[in-house]
């Protein structure tokens, strides 16, 4: 018995440290898949706001051509979507996300929606601004 108790007692330390090497590797995996899942639904959440962003531009566009009769000025569209894209992540609790990122997603939104990006057209035909 006390060989046992001896052997042991070389040992655990040995088991130990092995036993913390896999719980440390086991949470670093885990904490990866996390932040995969994460990163995953903030993909999701930004082309969600982006879609929001840009009807709420082409809202205001038509809102505005209708009382100015007059197409709102370069850019202004652009910039109340990445607003509200901007306004909805920090509502969410996610800041730090590049506007360049919001501006290619918007573009990219409007080109799979069919609508091309940067070039105007006329609202009083149901198109957009």
């Amino acid at each position: 018995m006390e060989i046992a108790i001896v052997v042991l007692q070389y040992l655990l330390p040995v088991i130990l440290g092995v036993l913390a090497l896999f719980a440390t590797v086991g949470v670093k995996k885990l904490l990866e898949k996390w932040g995969v899942e994460r990163s995953a639904k903030v993909d999701a959440m930004i082309d969600d706001y982006t879609e929001k962003g840009v009807n709420f531009a082409q809202s205001w566009a038509n809102h505005y051509f209708t009382a100015n009769a007059a197409k709102p000025a370069s850019g202004d569209k652009k910039a109340k979507a990445i607003a509200v894209v901007l306004a909805e992540l920090k509502q969410s609790g996610i800041t730090d996300v590049a506007e360049d990122l919001i501006v290619a997603r918007i573009e990219s939104f409007l080109v799979e929606k069919g609508d091309n990006p940067g070039v105007p057209s006329d609202p009083t035909n149901g198109e957009s601004v």
